[in-house]
């Protein structure tokens, strides 16, 4: 299984460079979460099948939830 990350370092590119079809995997912060359009989040929820949301806050969580529940 490869994150983001992961596929940059092992392919000596960015990880804004890395196509997300090409990663099972996925961790994405609070910071990151809040910088996401909506279209930006439904895409993270449908081309990962394992995603890790970091230092979230209560509210992102509901966002997260509601993201869920919409696709």
């Amino acid at each position: 299984m490869f994150i983001v990350q992961d596929l940059a370092t092992r392919l000596n590119i960015s990880t804004k460079d890395v196509d997300p079809r090409d990663v099972r995997a996925i961790v994405v912060s609070g910071t990151e979460l809040a910088e996401l359009s909506a279209k930006q989040l439904d895409d993270v929820l449908t081309l990962h099948s394992e995603i890790v949301f970091a230092r979230t806050s209560p509210q992102q969580k509901l966002i997260i939830v509601e993201g869920l529940l919409s696709i």
